[in-house]
């Protein structure tokens, strides 16, 4: 039987290390049962490990910038040595003696890392950064309003952002427990989930490539790629799957001498700020692929939107869209 203790400290890094693994476990064990509260306690906890991991990294450079007044915290400090017995205390003895700092919120947290330690990773726009971004809004959403939960957004989200963060965390935490011990076990969790989740993606990208192959001058009715009128289907001689280490920022390329399509591939339909985004990335990518001289086309595929998503927005960028109802169709018109 263990002995009572009134003293049960947890370091920083015990923190963030505990709050990561429960959150890949809670992710698994919500992916596996379909359990929408399961998720929640995903996305609570890995955004709590988080914001600790960065708050490690702020602590490890200067202990000072992890609060939200500088210099508040230094004449707190230079307070409290003042005191009896407590010339030798530091920054984090000011949360155990009452002086009433505050550490910095997480959005400023997020930027003093990027800006203080130069973290390219981190910077504004950065694939990472959005992820966390997402995250962050999601964890506000899901914690303050009811919300729903969908399965595939989640665990591409949580599947996606984990492995760049766990990099970063290697390469900067000093701290050989954590980097030999903690990371490995939180990225054996996360590679179970992102297993799955890439298996699923990759057979959405070897339908749309069989689909693609069958394009051979037929006419089909324009709403099935978010037009008005009929669109003639060209015939590719090429049909390329993008892979990461190429950087490409769209999943397939089908193309022929003179016209190119150029296919992004979403599970799930995307809030304002990722329309947003999507739209800014192609476009910018079309404009630098057409370099080539060749007519190149956007199309946007989205699984789970529905015939009239953003259809005006789409057009005004020339940019084709189908669901997953309009795949259907077409896989029955080209059979």
């Amino acid at each position: 039987m263990a002995i009572p203790t009134s003293n049960l400290r947890i370091d920083l890094l015990d923190n963030a290390c505990h709050s990561l693994q429960r959150g890949y476990e809670m992710l698994n064990q919500g992916r596996t049962k379909k359990d929408a509260l399961l998720l929640k306690e995903a996305i609570i906890w890995i955004h709590h490990g988080v914001e600790l991991s960065l708050k490690q990294l702020l602590v490890q450079s200067n202990e000072y910038l992890v609060f939200e007044n500088v210099d508040e915290a230094v004449r707190k400090l230079a307070h409290l040595r003042r005191q009896p017995d407590m010339f030798h205390a530091t920054v984090l003895d000011l949360f155990d003696y009452g002086e009433s700092v505050y550490t910095v919120g997480f959005s400023k947290l997020v930027e003093r890392v990027s800006i203080i330690l130069n973290f390219p990773e981190l910077a504004t726009g950065s694939p990472l950064r959005r992820r966390i971004d997402e995250l962050t809004n999601y964890r506000n959403r899901i914690t303050h309003f009811a919300v729903e939960v969908r399965l595939d957004e989640v665990v591409s989200l949580l599947a996606d952002l984990m492995e760049p963060f766990l990099t970063l965390l290697e390469r900067e935490i000093r701290n050989e427990v954590f980097v030999q011990r903690c990371i490995p076990y939180v990225r054996a969790n996360a590679e179970s989930v992102t297993a799955v989740y890439h298996l699923k993606y990759m057979e959405i990208e070897k339908r749309i490539t069989q689909l693609t192959n069958k394009f051979n001058g037929q006419q089909v009715p324009g709403e099935l790629f978010g037009l008005n009128d009929p669109i003639t289907l060209p015939k590719f001689c090429a049909t390329e799957l993008q892979t990461a280490n190429q950087n490409q920022r769209v999943d397939i390329v089908a193309q022929n001498d003179s016209e190119a399509w150029l296919v992004e591939i979403k599970f799930m339909r995307p809030n304002f700020d990722q329309f947003r985004r999507i739209v800014y990335e192609l476009t910018n990518y079309r404009e630098k692929f057409q370099t080539q001289n060749i007519n190149t086309k956007l199309w946007l595929i989205i699984m789970e939107a529905n015939k009239v998503f953003r259809r005006s927005e789409l057009q005004q960028y020339q940019i084709l869209f189908s669901s997953e109802k309009d795949i259907i169709q077409l896989e029955q018109l080209l059979t």
